[in-house]
């Protein structure tokens, strides 16, 4: 293996700063542009009460759009953290890459890779918890790579940095197989140093006031996981927060059967993971058409000098991207994996897929173009619904458009205000900070409103004296709660480019509402 360079080849050093600010200032846009999506009102409506943990997630989330406080309500004010953690990631994916053994065009190719695929894309102004875990991430692997080239003090960063990726996601917990397989490939000893072993400590120092949350909730976000990995959320019922009300009452969630995916699952699950990187996929089977084409007429690839990385980083390199891989892989055989689950493969791969294209930079430069310009034109769509799009297969308008007139509706009710699902709850909650809504225990599945930390639950007594309450749900028929009867039913229209109304769309709608009248019996 060769040294790591002593500087960064000019080319590199003239473009990182370049690419910072063309994507900061993109991504800036985007945030002030893009409306507030359900799960991102979710994680900022955390913000607004910090804690060690929460239903769904460590806290790293929360505190990342800390920034809602100084404007509730305004999208890029609970983005603004996001800003900053996708700009620093970049750095950090320079060190590391640069750390790694890359120069040149190599390391702008393995960037831009890293950089301009379609999930990175959107995390860089779309506040949730893959934003910190993709900086701790390659900041852990950069000290990895330092620690394996001699310098064994470094595994306590790596300790710190893992520490504080758990407090952003679980999903943090692959990295620990990854940094073993570095440590047996690249640097044996160390395990005989108490180096590695102080850096597990302090990772399991830092980690520990979210495990103790954990135990004081009876698993809390731990257990959420678990089961949302293998497709049982809903499974998880929380106490009805409202005492006097049985939640057994409200219809449950419907379990529907599955069978278990097996080989189409898998298969559907990798295609998902290439379709993350968009346009720059299609430069890998042209450069390897190219390759073979030129072997065969000349006699050799017609590459530049194959490059070498530096000590241990190829191991760390490709475990990074094999261990989340293959990891959800296997989830998917037997349950349903989301796309963004394993994407910190995509930083590890960078790399080694950049010496694949070595040598086309205009290529893969014009493929985070098109990367770009395709984001670019969802985020305009979502402010103004230009694409000509069926509002049943638009869910970019559905996950953002309407809630605000909605929750203007709702803030005019008179009495407690409840909505069926969290995601609802949440949109309403951002765009009508001040309104005490929350979610009805019972119809959907647990949420973090209904530990009652948020927002604080009316007893059953209170609820009586107000005499009833609304429920807002997108279901035509009103679900049956113990104690009460739905004597009122209102009917809500979004429709596309006319706003909210009473009166049905000239066409199918966006959203179709329901608000339920719901009177003590």
């Amino acid at each position: 293996m060769t040294s790591i360079p002593s500087q960064c080849h000019p080319t590199s050093n003239r473009w990182l700063p370049v690419l910072v600010i063309a994507l900061l200032a993109w991504h800036t846009l985007a945030a002030v542009v893009f409306p507030v999506t359900q799960d991102e009102a979710y994680y900022l409506d955390w913000s607004r009460h910090l804690a060690w943990g929460y239903f769904d997630h460590p806290p790293g989330v929360a505190l990342l759009g800390s920034g809602i406080r100084l404007a509730p309500g305004v999208a890029w004010a609970g983005r603004l953290g996001t800003l900053l953690v996708s700009a620093l990631t970049l750095f950090a994916l320079f060190a590391w890459y640069r750390r790694s053994g890359l120069s040149g065009r190599t390391l702008l190719i393995a960037l831009l890779l890293a950089a301009a695929n379609i999930p990175v894309l959107a995390y860089g102004f779309i506040d949730n918890p893959d934003v910190l875990l993709l900086l701790f991430w390659a900041l852990a692997m950069h000290e990895a790579t330092v620690a394996l080239q001699g310098r064994r003090r470094r595994w306590l960063s790596v300790g710190v940095l893992v520490g504080l990726g758990l407090l952003s996601k679980y999903t943090m917990v692959l990295i620990l197989p990854v940094l073993l397989w570095g440590l047996w490939r690249g640097d044996r000893g160390a395990l005989h140093s108490r180096w590695p072993w102080i850096g597990a400590l302090l990772a399991a120092l830092i980690v520990l006031p979210n495990m103790l949350w954990n135990l004081d909730q009876c698993g809390g976000s731990l257990i959420y996981q678990l089961y949302h990995g293998f497709g049982k959320a809903n499974e998880i019922v929380a106490p009805s927060p409202i005492s006097g009300i049985d939640t057994a009452s409200a219809p449950q969630p419907v379990q529907a059967h599955r069978a278990w995916p097996g080989i189409g699952g898998i298969l559907s699950y990798l295609g998902g993971q290439s379709a993350m990187l968009g346009v720059l996929l299609l430069p890998f089977p042209v450069a390897l058409v190219v390759r073979v084409w030129r072997r065969r007429n000349t006699g050799n690839a017609g590459d530049a000098q194959a490059i070498r990385f530096s000590a241990g980083a190829r191991s760390l390199l490709i475990a990074g991207t094999l261990v989340p891989l293959v990891f959800f892989a296997v989830i998917a055989a037997v349950s349903k994996v989301q796309a963004n689950w394993p994407v910190p493969w995509l930083l590890s791969a960078a790399p080694l897929a950049a010496v694949v294209l070595r040598g086309r930079l205009s290529w893969v430069f014009a493929a985070a173009l098109a990367n770009l310009l395709l984001l670019s034109l969802l985020v305009v769509h979502a402010r103004s619904g230009v694409l000509p799009l069926q509002p049943a297969k638009d869910r970019v308008l559905r996950e953002t458009q309407g809630y605000r007139a909605l929750a203007r509706m709702v803030g005019g009710l008179s009495g407690p205000v409840f909505a069926d699902r969290y995601q609802l709850t949440a949109m309403l909650r951002f765009y009508a900070p001040s309104l005490p809504l929350t979610q009805w225990p019972g119809i959907s599945r647990s949420s973090e409103y209904l530990r009652g930390a948020l927002v604080g639950y009316p007893t059953l007594s209170q609820l009586q004296a107000a005499g009833g309450f609304w429920l807002v749900t997108r279901h035509p028929q009103a679900p049956a709660v113990g104690g009460f009867e739905q004597r009122l039913t209102r009917v809500l229209y979004d429709c596309k480019g006319d706003g909210v109304s009473t009166r049905a769309c000239p066409d199918a709608p966006v959203h179709r509402w329901f608000l339920y009248r719901y009177r003590v019996r």
